[in-house]
């Protein structure tokens, strides 16, 4: 790697902590919120269409498709979260799982009694088709919709997590930001009273340059005072030697 190959690189990693660095919930939560969404959402999916097949040979587990679909929900906002990585965004998927999970819990526990503990009343479309049992595509029910559920209790959980972290990130940012508008005003306040100073400094220079008599009688009282001192001790030695 050459030096500006090595320079491009440290630019480009101090960058990315700088960015990793203003958001609130960090990258590898963020990432696995958005992987356990999509694949909750991928399970889900598999058990409506497994469900779906079924109902072309059962015609009492109609409509049951659908039990699982609240589960296809968080996806937008996981991937919203692992993109933005905000408090707002955390939040806004902690409350759609938690209704996600009872909506879809509750649908899908409902199905399981006719999917899988009822699954002997079944009607035969064409004889062609084999048995109407279909013990696969009821098992498969079962295992997708228990994983969309898993995923999503397994998501709630890190954006639990997710959500505390961020809050303390935000505790964080806010008292370094204080300290930082502190330490400005303070300098603020030096800098002013360091200005006021020089300029009060350089009014009284300015006046003393401006008016020098006003300094000389001082010294011309002195060298007056010297001089008398010389004429009386003259006097005094011509008088009395």
């Amino acid at each position: 790697m050459s030096h500006s190959e090595k320079k491009v690189h440290e630019e480009f990693t101090q960058e990315m902590k700088a960015f990793d660095s203003s958001r609130d919930v960090p990258l590898y939560m963020g990432m696995s919120i958005s992987i356990l969404a999509a694949s909750a959402a991928i399970a889900a999916t598999i058990a409506s269409y497994t469900v779906g097949f079924l109902e072309t040979y059962r015609r009492d587990v109609s409509a049951i498709w659908m039990a699982c679909l609240p589960f296809l929900f968080p996806v937008i906002t996981g991937i919203a979260v692992g993109y933005r990585r905000q408090m707002s965004s955390i939040g806004v998927h902690v409350c759609l799982l938690m209704a996600t999970l009872l909506a879809g819990g509750a649908s899908y526990g409902y199905s399981i009694e006719n999917v899988f503990i009822n699954r002997d009343n079944c009607t035969v479309i064409s004889v062609t088709r084999g048995d109407c049992h279909k013990v696969a595509l009821v098992y498969s029910y079962v295992v997708a919709g228990g994983v969309a559920i898993g995923f999503s209790v397994l998501g709630l959980l890190v954006s639990t997590l997710a959500c505390s972290s961020a809050v303390k990130r935000r505790r964080v940012k806010d008292r370094v930001q204080q300290r930082d508008e502190l330490t400005k005003a303070e300098l603020d306040a030096n800098s002013r009273c360091q200005n006021v100073m020089r300029s009060a400094m350089a009014k009284q220079a300015t006046t003393q340059q401006g008016n020098p008599r006003q300094a000389r009688p001082c010294r011309d009282q002195n060298i007056g005072g010297t001089a008398n001192a010389v004429v009386t001790h003259t006097h005094f030695t011509d008088t009395y030697l």
